[in-house]
């Protein structure tokens, strides 16, 4: 489809070049298009001659890009663009198709530069000498290093260690049971002896 619409973009152009891929993508679209009209519009016998005329202008409407583009794709084979006239001649016509499946001159020649590819979204014809970019990400993801956690050195706990603490939140417990500490006071101090004891 790029190759129908850069052709139809270049309508009545016949100076320059055109990439393989924008001949056949014109030739391939039209065709097939033209052949689902003329399937629909047929006029059975004794019927209207309308679908036949609206068949007849999409041929029209395609003749002269289809003539342009076969002269800019006998250019990108440094052929004269004259021989597209040959395309106008029915049957005979056929035979323009064989030059134009050639591969065009690579770099430019007395026709112009090498045209772009219209399948890489560049239409029009490339810069004389001007080489190809590759296309850039639009974004590049550096990972970041990622620190590895220390590791944990177990600690022996000595009994002494393990006794006072108990000892400790016995003693809490008391306070808390005599109403000497509330519910939230209790639990705050027994917060904080278990950070210290685990801080040892």
């Amino acid at each position: 489809m790029q190759g129908y619409l850069a052709a139809m973009r270049s309508y009545g152009q016949v100076q320059g070049r055109a990439h393989i891929a924008e001949f056949w993508g014109f030739f391939l679209v039209t065709s097939i298009l033209g052949i689902i009209l003329n399937a629909l519009l047929d006029p059975g016998p004794g019927q209207s001659v309308w679908p036949s005329f609206l068949y007849l202008l999409f041929v029209l409407a395609h003749l002269v890009p289809y003539i342009c583009v076969l002269a800019r794709r006998l250019h990108d084979t440094d052929a004269s663009g004259w021989w597209a006239l040959i395309g106008l001649v029915p049957l005979v016509g056929f035979v323009m198709l064989i030059p134009a499946a050639f591969k065009g001159t690579v770099g430019p020649n007395r026709f112009g530069p090498e045209p772009a590819n219209p399948m890489d979204g560049a239409p029009g014809q490339a810069q004389a000498g001007a080489p190809k970019r590759r296309r850039e990400p639009s974004f590049s993801v550096v990972p970041t290093p990622r620190s590895e956690p220390a590791p944990r050195v177990a600690t022996a706990r000595t009994p002494a260690m393990t006794d006072d603490l108990v000892s400790q939140l016995e003693k809490l417990a008391q306070l808390r049971a005599d109403g000497t500490l509330t519910q939230a006071e209790f639990d705050t101090m027994k917060a904080r002896l278990m950070a210290s004891e685990a801080s040892r």
